[in-house]
């Protein structure tokens, strides 16, 4: 089995392991963070290297790399930059296909997540960093750039175009041969048809299409609660499933 070390050491870093493991698809060797950020030397009972040494701590023609850093953040910023560093650092990325997902094509890059049930058509191209989640679809011979996020069951057309960054949510539908630019947003649940330009936002339910600034349209997807801490998160949690044990 292939070896992966994989970029962060959140709640989504869990997930992905979940997901990993569920299937087997890679062997887990350890995790990877910037130094400024390592709280401690292990997660989930793996090491932890810091990202700035990593060349020296495992060997970039056996291991593939897989980032972990949340899409909710700047549109996929963070997840684009830790992508390019490390490519350019020569770092090979590795792909996670669920086998429950239907892919009719080969045309695929590296780092892309394609989640359970998810269905790839025919003919469809897809770059690098793109996360698809469960009952995503992307239809027939549509082009999908890179440091792309589509939500559960968002439905892309056939001859479609997306190109970087951009966010597409829960239940989103973009009809056929439509062109989507860079840093956009398709809303959950919202029903688009014609083309939009760099850093646009579409939201339901109503189509209302605005375009806005760079800045603008990155704070869309930083949502308050993102302040939070996972450990914070996981105080709530425990404490809601404490309430329903009473």
């Amino acid at each position: 089995m292939e070896k992966i070390v994989l970029i962060g050491t959140s709640s989504l870093a869990a997930e992905t392991v979940a997901f990993i493991e569920r299937y087997q698809l890679y062997d887990i060797i350890g995790f990877t963070v910037n130094e400024n950020c390592m709280k401690e030397d292990s997660f989930m009972g793996k090491p932890v290297y810091p990202i700035e040494s990593l060349e020296e701590c495992v060997d970039k023609a056996t291991v593939k790399l897989f980032c972990t850093a949340s899409w909710y953040n700047h549109m996929n910023r963070l997840r684009k930059k830790l992508f390019d560093e490390l490519k350019e650092k020569d770092f090979t990325f590795a792909n996670l296909i669920s086998p429950n997902a239907i892919v009719y094509t080969d045309d695929i890059g590296e780092g892309n997540w394609i989640h359970d049930f998810a269905h790839i058509g025919h003919g469809v191209h897809i770059g690098d960093n793109n996360v698809f989640r469960m009952n995503c679809v992307i239809e027939h011979e549509s082009v999908i750039g890179n440091h792309n996020f589509f939500g559960v069951a968002s439905v892309i057309g056939g001859h479609d175009f997306y190109g970087d960054c951009n966010f597409t949510g829960l239940g989103a539908l973009v009809f056929n041969r439509v062109a989507v630019g860079n840093k956009c947003i398709v809303g959950a649940g919202a029903a688009l048809k014609d083309d939009l330009p760099d850093y646009s936002l579409c939201v339901a339910p109503k189509p209302f299409i605005k375009q806005c600034d760079e800045e603008k349209i990155e704070s869309y997807i930083t949502p308050a609660h993102l302040n939070r801490s996972v450990d914070e998160f996981n105080e709530m949690i425990k404490a809601h499933r404490k309430g329903e044990n009473k």
